[in-house]
């Protein structure tokens, strides 16, 4: 996680997620997890990064990777998990 100051200096500060990716190339599964971790963050601050970023490879590359377009699909398979496996 890293925290970010909002582009105006005021309120409260927010967080992105950071994930460590070994590989040079940066894969569907690897931006799902981190929109999960996003999702997660926004479950426990109430506020949805708009994006987050991937260090990767030997070099330590950094990618930035809009949450958006993800978020959909990683709620979606939370609910396909939370009925594949029903609590109690």
């Amino acid at each position: 996680m890293e925290r970010v100051e909002d582009g105006a200096g005021k309120g409260a500060p927010s967080y992105v997620p950071v994930m460590f990716a070994r590989n040079d190339k940066i894969t569907k599964r690897d931006k799902l997890l981190l929109t999960f971790q996003a999702h997660a963050l926004d479950s426990m601050l109430g506020t949805l990064p708009i994006q987050a970023r991937i260090v990767h490879g030997e070099e330590y590359r950094t990618l930035r990777v809009r949450i958006e377009p993800l978020v959909g699909q990683v709620r979606g398979l939370i609910e396909q998990i939370e009925a594949d496996h029903p609590a109690g």
